[in-house]
C-alpha cells in the first residue's frame, strides 16, 4: 500500500479534549470528541487521550495515511520542550512534559505548545489571517487568549511563552486577575467582562438585545471594543502589525463591538499603522486549534 502522510491535533480544553486528523492537502479526514475529565486523574486521562490516537492512527492507516506527527494545544504556559508549567483549568497537567510522556506510548513525533499560540497558527495558515505576514489572532471566551505571528512564523519568545496578551495591564491596581496581577486586559475583554458590562446578563441575551438597540447592552459591547482597542494600539504601535484577527464565542458579535474597536485603535495609534493594519473575524471557529496543532506537528516534525 502506498502512503500518504498526516498529522493529528489534538485540542485539550478544560471541558472538552477534541482530535483531527489532516492530510497533506489540509482537509480533516476524521474527529473525536469526548470529555476531558481531568478530574478522574492524571493516569485515566492519559490512557483515554493514547486510547484516542491508536484508534484514530489505526483507522488512518487502513486508509493509507501514515501519521507523521502529533501537535497538542494546552491551555496555560508551555515551555519550548513541551513542559507544562501553568495550566490554570489542567492543574493535574502541571509540571509533566504530555508531549514527551506520549511520544512514549506511540512511538511517532508528538509536540505541545499553548493552545492559543496553535489557534493563530491555524487562522494565519487556512482562515482569516491568510496572506498576512504578521497578525495577532486574539481568541475571546472565558479569558482572552492569543497569538502572534511575525514574518510568517509563530513567535513564541524565549522560552515559549510569548503572546500572553491578555495579561497585558491596561488599568492600575485595576481588577484582581487569577495570575496574581490587577488590571489584566482579560478582566475587561472575556465573556465574564461583557456580562458585568452589561449587568449580569449572559453574552447571548445582550447580544439580542444590543442588536435591537437596547442601550445598556450596547454600551456592554462598546466598553469591550474600547478596552480591545486600548490594549491593541500599544501593541500596533510596537511591532507595525499587517492584521488583527478576532475568534472565540464573543467574536461572534463582533459587528457589535467592531466600530468601538476600530474607532479606539485610530485615536489612540499613528496614522499611518492604523490605515494598514486589516482587521477581521477569525474565519475556522473551533477547528483554529486542531488546524493549527496539525499544522504545528508538520513543521516541527517536517
Amino acid at each position: 500500500m502506498n502512503f500518504s502522510d498526516g498529522y493529528i491535533g489534538i485540542d485539550i480544553g478544560g471541558t472538552n479534549l477534541r482530535g483531527a486528523l489532516l492530510l497533506a492537502d489540509g482537509s480533516i479526514a476524521s474527529r473525536f470528541r469526548q470529555k476531558t475529565d481531568i478530574s478522574s486523574g492524571v493516569a485515566s486521562f492519559l490512557d483515554r487521550l493514547t486510547s484516542e490516537l491508536v484508534q484514530v492512527m489505526g483507522d488512518a492507516a487502513a486508509a493509507g495515511v501514515q501519521v507523521k506527527g502529533i501537535g497538542l494545544g494546552v491551555p496555560g504556559l508551555i515551555g519550548r520542550d513541551g513542559l507544562i508549567h501553568s495550566s490554570v483549568n489542567l492543574q493535574p497537567l502541571e509540571e509533566l512534559n504530555l508531549a514527551g510522556l506520549m511520544m512514549e506510548r506511540l512511538s511517532v513525533p508528538v509536540v505541545a505548545a499553548n493552545d492559543a499560540n496553535l489557534n493563530a497558527l491555524g487562522e494565519s495558515l487556512a482562515g482569516a489571517g491568510r496572506g498576512l505576514d504578521s497578525l495577532v489572532v486574539i481568541t475571546i471566551g472565558t479569558g482572552l487568549g492569543s497569538g502572534l505571528l511575525l514574518d510568517g512564523r509563530l513567535w513564541s519568545g524565549t522560552g515559549g511563552f510569548a503572546a500572553e496578551f491578555g495579561h497585558t495591564t491596561v488599568v492600575p491596581d485595576g481588577l484582581p486577575c487569577p495570575c496574581g496581577n490587577r488590571g489584566c486586559l482579560e478582566q475587561y475583554v472575556s465573556a465574564a467582562a461583557l456580562s458585568r458590562h452589561g449587568g449580569g446578563l449572559t453574552p447571548e441575551v445582550l447580544a439580542v438585545r444590543a442588536a435591537q438597540g437596547e442601550p445598556q447592552a450596547s454600551a456592554a459591547f462598546q466598553m469591550l471594543g474600547y478596552w480591545l482597542g486600548t490594549a491593541l494600539a500599544s501593541l500596533l504601535n510596537t511591532l507595525n502589525l499587517q492584521g488583527v484577527v478576532i475568534g472565540g464565542g464573543v467574536a461572534e458579535s463582533f459587528r457589535l463591538f467592531e466600530p468601538s474597536l476600530r474607532r479606539t485603535i485610530e485615536q489612540r495609534t499613528f496614522r499611518q499603522i492604523s490605515q494598514g493594519v486589516v482587521i477581521r473575524q477569525a474565519m475556522l471557529g473551533d477547528d483554529a486549534g486542531l488546524v493549527g496543532a496539525a499544522r504545528y506537528a508538520a513543521q516541527v516534525s517536517g
